[in-house]
């Protein structure tokens, strides 16, 4: 029979449904490829068997998306089993740039993909999980290999605002901060977005890539609506002293779905005023 916890008492972990936590349609999103990948991998083992490591790690992340998405309870053990994929892939991943036959760079590609799905929900739920941690209680707390941080340590860079020209052309630019998973050919990046429109976003990071470089995205609205576009680099922005480094990315082949997501969000947030590379 349930209860109420007796005062003193903690409370029992928070249990839900699974399919409300968003990091369990991440983990359904992300185990497609990765299972498809999986099976590439095993059979190109035979013939390089220094992709055992890799083959392995496969195998545990598979495994822990499947629990995800199978078996979670509450959203700590979720995100427990979310974390320890992602530092599997991780591992794998490093393991397959490494090697020069041309058939691990799709696998490659779609490890760097399965990442770029699994980031933004992660570390969303790391940002919310430190928030609600009283004082001293962190350290206290048993977690599993941590998120790297978004931006990374500053590199020097010429001062100059922008390179090239943003080119989101469509619709007004509002305050977006949520965390972005990218991939681009066989590479995984991260970094936090710090507005959208209908026509692109931009995303602060040290990082940055060229001028032009075609990049998938993924990300989630504060509503809850998961985006996957495409997208490319159009414009870059370098430090100062109270705005961030990173790239502005326009999307294209937007989904329509995607799109009336993102219209319903600028919709409800007053528009950005500040001048920009787009006027």
């Amino acid at each position: 029979m349930n209860r109420e916890p007796a005062q003193g008492e903690p409370s029992p972990p928070e249990s839900l449904p699974q399919s409300s936590w968003p990091g369990w349609h991440a983990a359904q999103r992300a185990r497609a490829p990765l299972s498809e990948a999986f099976v590439q991998l095993q059979r190109l083992s035979a013939a390089l068997p220094e992709l055992e490591a890799a083959v392995v790690a496969f195998a545990a992340a598979s495994s822990a998306l499947y629990e995800v998405e199978k078996h979670g309870t509450t959203t700590e053990a979720m995100f427990g089993r979310v974390q320890l994929a992602m530092a599997q892939l991780g591992t794998a991943l490093s393991a397959l740039q490494s090697h020069a036959d041309p058939r691990v760079e799709p696998i490659a590609r779609r490890c760097a993909e399965t990442l770029g799905v699994l980031y933004p929900v992660a570390r969303s739920h790391q940002r919310q999980r430190h928030a609600v941690i009283a004082p001293g209680q962190l350290d206290a707390t048993p977690t599993s290999t941590p998120l790297p941080p978004i931006p990374e340590a500053p590199r020097h860079r010429r001062p100059t605002p922008y390179y090239g020209r943003e080119r989101r052309t469509t619709g007004g630019r509002v305050y977006l901060q949520v965390d972005i998973g990218m991939w681009s050919a066989s590479h995984f990046y991260a970094g936090l977005s710090l507005d959208v429109s209908q026509g692109g976003l931009f995303v602060a990071t040290y990082r940055v890539l060229e001028p032009g470089t075609k990049v998938c995205l993924y990300f989630q609205l504060p509503s809850g609506e998961a985006i996957e576009t495409e997208g490319r680099v159009t414009w870059l922005r370098d430090a100062s002293e109270d705005t961030p480094p990173g790239m502005g990315i326009s999307f294209f082949d937007l989904d329509p779905s995607a799109l009336a997501a993102i219209e319903r969000f600028c919709a409800q947030r007053a528009p950005l005023y500040h001048q920009s590379a787009d006027g």
